[in-house]
């Protein structure tokens, strides 16, 4: 008689949460102040490019957290947004303006900035 013992092993996933920017518009990008959980980023993207950051995050289901960004175009127009503001199409810290992808482990968020981010900013910061 033979028996065949099958042990289980737990497998402790890693969940990893990125933010992703892709810049179509035609001005260099720079972002800071930008929280993802713990994290401070400080972020130049350059016309039509892109860059990601994230870091581990806690879950299958993590929340977004993204609640201050600072962002400059060409180094001369420059807004500041907050998870706390008025909604907008163009505040990137408001998580329906971002798409969201996960294969249960990876969750990538995508904000994409094209010249209308940057003409909403100009028009803001005109009216200051």
């Amino acid at each position: 008689v033979s028996m065949l013992f099958l042990n289980s092993c737990l497998v402790d996933h890693a969940y990893y949460c990125e933010l992703k920017f892709i810049n179509e518009s035609s001005h260099d990008i720079s972002i800071s102040s930008v929280f993802l959980y713990t994290k401070d980023y400080k972020i130049k993207i350059n016309a039509g490019s892109n860059i990601s950051c994230g870091q581990e995050c806690d879950g299958e289901s993590p929340t977004f957290k993204f609640s201050r960004a600072d962002v400059c175009f060409d180094d001369n127009t420059a807004i500041s947004y907050s998870e706390l503001d008025e909604p907008s199409q163009y505040n990137i810290c408001i998580e329906e303006n971002w798409t969201y992808e996960t294969d249960g482990f990876h969750h990538i968020w995508t904000y994409t900035f094209t010249d209308d981010d940057f003409e909403y900013a100009k028009m803001l910061t005109s009216n200051q």
